[in-house]
């Protein structure tokens, strides 16, 4: 009796040791990383804004039910930061498809060495480790799912076929519940649960009672709690739609098909009540073509594991199929749990998101293969079950360990928050000023996470700049961000016009990679006028300083008092207490972009500098220089002339008088 309570308690200290492992994992990846990736995410927040109670329409979204969304929202009106959130959550996901695998694997061998091996290798996958760790409903679907199968397997025992544990059921029935609230495809393991209850049920032997209750019983304990907590989508869909399992994925099964991956141009082409009946009298042979190609893919082409482990996992289907080891119903529930995910979303598309599930039970039944060879060789028992299963463990690291290790010290996406930074700094208030064809850039700043307006979604190939900015959807930009190499939309052939449309547009920054632009006018009039004239005919109007302990900004306003012959550059120069220069710029004016020989008399320029700051330089003073580009030869410069103060000869360097 004392083994067998130990038993357990070392399964409970090997899992948690486990989940520690992931959990450490996990915050050394995220820890740096603080840039949302999953560009789904800003669209299941404006889901999760949109629900109104007393608005049934309001809670049915064809595209993602109303539980992940109304967690997001719920959590930003707290307070507490989306992306973050997302983590979170992703995080509890990646615990329940961990530990379920572990679960599992421990149910189906009874051995506490190969169930860890079938968690470690989850825990050392790629794809795991990807979504374990990425904003989005994908882990957190598949770890409720896998939970509800592991707690459905615990709920008979082999020996009691016909027992049935009441408080396991119901857990099943609400974590299906909670499933279906976070994606509408964990429907499919609702009848798949129903099924093996109704093969793991055996009647009395013969001459015994013949009662359906029990199985009866058994099926109310996982509908009914299903049913109240996934209530809560499926009544207003019958309100709204006059079906309570409304959804949209007809859709995306048409999209698959058709869409060619160009959702802002082909999404739209399809309605959103089409009915795949509908998708599949559009071309037969093509949808079944392509359901058959997709279906095939997880097993030739799209390798969620290397080779070995990919090889493994297959030969595990026909050996899992065949095995007199399990009872016909345990083998049904395994089999239909992972085929039956892939056949339904194979008729849209199959990616490593979508195949989470799959993934887990692809280790449990790698753990199963290693146990059952352990249990048919002769010499088994001179041949530890810890030592093979220390084996496949070694293995796992081997094979996967390089990629793990690529996943872990990826660079992060950085640029969402320095774009963000310079855009705070330039004058931006609200994300929605700002239009940008690069779908990840957001407020950085803001819990919502606010993402930045799409130029893509006004024209994703204008023929012109005006053509964009003069479109009543860009009303509201103030500023406008072009990524030439991951943005979408069709802009590169317009990067010289957009540099050249200075009536329109002045720059705030000009690289290879992108451009930002403030719409004129911009920011506004100086916040703090001058006058000051240098001995080269350039004239200083004004200008605009905004600074944060991280970095600082300055708009010049210049104009030029009569035609410039040679091309001068400005430096700007941040001065701490004890006249060492702490931060310096020198270009020339408009991001090198707009020389001083180029500028038209009498004619407002508008130079914007951002610098960032390595320390913390609130006693610090910013100041100014003008030099020749050749011979570097500074320039002189005079206070107040014109303006009939009393002129005032300054130095070369100009020390602008800085408010914080």
């Amino acid at each position: 009796m004392e083994g067998r309570e130990r038993k357990p308690r070392k399964a409970l200290v090997a899992l948690g040791l486990l989940l520690g492992a992931y959990t450490l994992l996990a915050l050394v990846y995220l820890y740096r990383r603080d840039a949302i990736a999953n560009i789904d995410f800003w669209y299941h927040i404006s889901v999760g804004y949109r629900l109104a109670w007393g608005d049934p329409q309001s809670l049915v979204d064809g595209v993602y039910p109303l539980g992940y969304p109304l967690l997001l929202r719920v959590a930003t009106q707290a307070g507490v930061d989306a992306l973050r959130f997302g983590h979170l959550l992703s995080w509890a996901g990646g615990l329940l498809l961990l530990g379920a695998t572990f679960s599992l694997t421990y149910q189906l061998t009874r051995r506490l060495a190969f169930a860890a091996a079938g968690a470690l290798l989850l825990l050392f996958n790629v794809h795991f480790l990807t979504f374990a760790t990425y904003e989005g409903n994908d882990m957190l679907a598949a770890g409720l799912q896998l939970a509800a199968l592991a707690t459905l397997w615990a709920s008979t025992a082999p020996e009691r076929p016909r027992l049935f544990s009441p408080p396991l059921l119901l857990l099943h029935g609400t974590l299906l519940g909670l499933a279906y609230l976070t994606r509408y495809t964990a429907l499919i393991l609702l009848p798949v649960s129903l099924l093996y209850l109704l093969v793991r049920y055996r009647p009395a032997p013969a001459g015994g009672p013949r009662s359906p209750r029990p199985l009866l019983r058994a099926g109310l304990l996982v509908f009914a709690p299903f049913m109240v907590v996934a209530g809560a989508q499926l009544v207003p869909a019958w309100q709204a739609y006059g079906n309570p399992f409304y959804n949209e994925q007809a859709k995306n099964v048409w999209f698959g098909i058709y869409g060619a991956g160009d959702w802002v141009n082909n999404w739209g082409k399809a309605p959103d009540d089409i009915r795949l009946a509908e998708v599949i009298a559009i071309d037969p042979e093509r949808f079944f073509r392509h359901w058959w190609d997709e279906l095939r893919r997880p097993f030739v082409s799209l390798r969620l594991w290397p080779l070995p482990l990919h090889v493994t996992w297959i030969i595990a289907l026909p050996a899992l199929a065949l095995s007199r080891a399990l009872l016909p119903s345990r083998r049904l529930l395994l089999l239909l749990s992972l085929l039956l995910p892939l056949a339904a979303t194979a008729l849209a598309w199959l990616a490593p998101r979508f195949l989470l599930v799959p993934l887990a039970l692809a280790a449990v039944l790698t753990a199963w293969v290693a146990w059952r060879l352990h249990q048919s060789l002769p010499w088994n028992k001179r041949l530890s079950a810890a030592l093979l299963a220390g084996l496949l463990i070694l293995s796992a690291v081997a094979l996967q360990g390089r990629s793990a290790y690529a996943w872990l010290s990826a660079t992060p996406l950085s640029h969402p928050q320095e774009v963000n930074r310079l855009l705070r700094l330039a004058g931006m208030e609200e994300a929605a000023e700002v239009g940008t064809n690069d779908p990840y850039l957001h407020a950085a700043d803001n819990v919502m996470r606010s993402r930045y307006q799409q130029t893509i979604y006004v024209d994703p190939a204008p023929e012109s700049v005006e053509a964009l900015l003069e479109h009543p959807a860009a009303a509201g930009w103030r500023y406008l961000v072009l990524d030439y190499h991951n943005g979408f939309g069709e802009y590169g052939h317009l990067r010289e016009a957009f540099r050249q449309a200075r009536s329109h547009l002045a720059p705030l920054s000009l690289s290879e990679r992108r451009d930002i632009f403030c719409l004129r006018p911009c920011p506004g009039p100086a916040v703090a006028p001058l006058s000051l004239s240098f001995d080269n005919g350039m004239q200083l109007a004004g200008y605009r300083l905004a600074q944060t302990d991280e970095a600082s900004a300055l708009y010049l306003y210049w104009q030029a008092e009569e035609q410039i012959e040679r091309s001068y550059k400005v430096s700007v120069r941040v001065v701490d207490p004890a006249g060492h220069t702490v931060a310096q710029v020198d270009s020339i004016p408009q991001s090198w972009s707009l020389p001083t020989t180029a500028w038209p008399v009498a004619t407002p320029i508008l130079d914007f500098y951002y610098w960032e700051l390595e320390q913390d330089c609130a006693a610090c003073t910013v100041a100014l220089l003008v030099y020749e580009d050749l011979s570097q030869e500074p320039v002189l410069a005079t206070a107040g002339a014109g303006n009939g103060d009393t002129e005032q000869r300054l130095g070369p360097v100009v020390e602008l008088p800085s408010e914080r």
